[in-house]
């Protein structure tokens, strides 16, 4: 469409001709109406102030005149509305998955008869969707879907899953429908990573205080399962797959993050790749990958363990696994604070070396109350690696390939390395295993040298970028690139 390059107010220009057309045409009128919408703003304000008319002209020079003006006069605290709808979407994000994947194995094996080897590959649905499913739909939201439009589509037919899964009792179709779930949902943990960065300035700060929630919800969700649903049942199947429909059409209410202008050159997936020719990027994806690995012990045996120690003389397993979440939620508000004063680097190495020192712990075993603590160091090894990673990839991708960014970053963890944990330590495990009896201080040894020598590279060698106080600049109307908010690490 035409658009005419310039107008006068007053005597003021209102448009800057040249940074309009800079713009595709399917932009230009939101472009158009941003800066004419801040300038009657701005004369509103001057009217009420009692400024005299003949200052008006001249006041109104003071406004934005250009796209690239616009960006500065964001606000730099995140509104209270906006942080309610995206800490609203953390809530149902991950309450989906707390409300019945962590029970799935009782119903697998109480109610359907599924063997061990059966439930390790239902589970295992979750590492291989990992390893295509994200980048693919990290491609479509950063090129040509809103991810808010996306988000939808895959939480509905996700809830179109459930429902037939819910319905199937024998293990190939079961099978199948989980692996097609898992595919439609894995990709919705890097989007609503990305749309959340995408609608904020300060990552660092405001990230964790959002991403909070979706703790909230997991506990939530534990918590509703425990009190009112029978979990040798596919009761917990169908709520998830209420909570996923909900969620569906929540995320047409989300604010729009659209797909990146720029649809010539390499695909986004390609340039997240192309990330890892940086040698500290690559450096923190290879140690990511072999941290993994180790952690998958703890999701796999961390149950088990804790039933051969005789830990529910004190409270039933589930409940002190929830020690951990509930430290996460309590730990998470503190993030701002760790990569403010000590820098994305030594951040990652605190949530690192928390690893080790719970596996240290459950080497020993004992006493009781000193493996809770191992349990409740969760918070550390969930806040200060996890999320930090997500804040760490973020800052590195430009705003063209941040989802195939996250997408990245998932394949390496949840994908390839959770994949191949699972074939390591399953192994482990049975070698450590005499008479049913399992030797679990050889497993978790395993698990405390590969964290500890990995910690120990990545604090020798990983030369970090200290996250600066200013919050990162957003363009009004999603065109310009973010400015990187790391200062050099002294």
């Amino acid at each position: 469409m035409g658009l005419f390059a310039g107008c006068y107010f007053d005597g003021c220009s209102v448009f800057g001709a040249k940074s309009l057309n800079a713009l595709p045409d399917s932009r230009r009128l939101s472009a158009l109406l941003e800066i004419f919408g801040r300038r009657i703003r701005h004369l509103f304000c001057h009217v009420t102030a009692g400024t005299s008319t003949s200052r008006i002209g001249f006041c109104m020079s003071d406004c934005p005149s250009s796209i690239a003006d616009l960006a500065p006069q964001l606000p730099t605290h995140l509104p209270m509305g906006l942080r309610i709808r995206l800490s609203i979407m953390m809530v149902l994000q991950y309450g989906i998955t707390g409300v019945w994947w962590v029970v799935l194995s009782i119903y697998l094996t109480r109610q359907l008869g599924f063997s061990g080897e059966q439930v390790g590959a239902v589970y295992g649905t979750m590492a291989v969707a990992s390893m295509v499913s994200p980048l693919v739909f990290g491609q479509i939201a950063d090129r040509w879907i809103s991810t808010q439009y996306l988000l939808a589509f895959l939480h509905l037919a996700g809830a179109l899953m459930l429902y037939f899964l819910s319905q199937m009792t024998s293990f190939a179709p079961f099978y199948i429908c989980v692996l097609l779930y898992a595919v439609l949902f894995i990709p919705t943990v890097s989007l609503t990573n990305s749309l959340t960065f995408h609608q904020i300035r300060d990552t660092s700060k405001h990230f964790p205080g959002v991403r909070v929630f979706g703790t909230i919800g997991w506990i939530l969700a534990g918590l509703f399962v425990g009190w009112t649903l029978d979990d040798t049942t596919s009761q917990p199947i169908m709520v998830a797959c209420l909570l996923s429909a909900v969620m569906g059409i929540y995320c047409l209410t989300l604010p729009d993050t659209p797909p990146s202008d720029q649809t010539s050159g390499a695909p986004p997936f390609v340039k997240a790749f192309a990330m890892l020719r940086d040698r500290m990027f690559l450096l923190f994806t290879v140690v990511s990958f072999i941290l993994s690995i180790a952690i998958t012990s703890y999701f796999a045996f961390a149950a088990p363990f804790l039933k051969t120690i005789d830990i529910e003389t004190i409270a039933p397993v589930a409940s002190i696994m929830a020690v951990g979440q509930f430290t996460e939620m309590l730990l998470l508000p503190l993030l701002p604070f760790f990569l403010k004063h000590y820098g994305m680097k030594w951040t990652l190495v605190i949530g690192m070396g928390a690893w080790a020192v719970r596996y240290a712990i459950f080497c020993v075993g004992q006493p009781l109350a000193l493996v809770i603590v191992g349990v409740a160091l969760h918070g550390v090894c969930c806040d200060f690696y996890f999320i930090a990673g997500y804040i760490y990839v973020d800052q590195q991708a430009s705003r063209d390939m941040r989802a195939s960014a996250q997408a990245l970053y998932q394949l390496v963890t949840a994908g390839l390395g959770m994949l191949l944990g699972n074939i390591i330590f399953g192994g482990i495990v049975d070698m450590s295993t005499r008479e049913g009896v399992v030797a679990w201080p050889g497993v978790w040894g395993s698990a405390m040298i590969v964290v500890a020598v990995s910690v120990a590279l990545f604090a020798v060698a990983f030369r970090g970028r200290r996250v600066a106080t200013a919050p990162t600049p957003l363009p009004a109307v999603g065109l310009e690139d973010d400015a990187n908010p790391d200062a050099p690490n002294d």
